[in-house]
């Protein structure tokens, strides 16, 4: 016991960085089942023709989510402000706009170096609370309504 304690005491850094890897390995398999047992969301179905944002406005708005949830803490106001003026039209261009981006729930990492790419409906699912997330299907049940989490 003596002879562990010692171990990690002199190797603190190592022991540390390989907890850290098998906490993030762990997570991406539970997010893999999570994924493959659920039924996700087929968001496609919408029909982005009728949407009144041109390609470079819904790639803002996409922008401006992206930001407010890959920061630090998640900017929820900004979230539901831009919720509350979308059709489901123009979220289809969103949705789009936004595609996959890589997501790393325990470190809370994004960026090329990490390798769970997730959609927008799953950065929300990710970044907000249950709450959170019925306050949006308040704000835009067009969106939301039939979205289960």
């Amino acid at each position: 016991m003596k002879g562990l304690a010692k171990f990690i005491k002199d190797n603190a850094l190592l022991v540390i960085g390989v907890l850290i890897l098998v906490s993030s390995l762990l997570n991406r398999v539970f997010f893999s089942l999570k994924d493959s047992l659920s039924d996700g969301v087929i968001f496609k179905s919408f029909d982005k023709s009728k949407s009144t944002l041109s390609d470079v406005q819904a790639s803002a708005i996409a922008e401006r989510l992206y930001t407010s949830m890959s920061n630090w803490g998640t900017d929820e106001t900004a979230i539901f402000d831009i919720f509350r003026t979308l059709t489901k039209y123009d979220f289809a261009k969103v949705y789009e706009a936004f595609g996959e981006r890589a997501y790393d729930n325990i470190l809370g990492i994004t960026g090329d170096f990490t390798d769970y790419n997730i959609d927008l409906f799953g950065w929300l699912n990710h970044e907000l609370t249950k709450s959170e997330y019925q306050k949006l299907r308040e704000l835009n049940p067009s969106i939301f309504g039939s979205v289960i989490v």
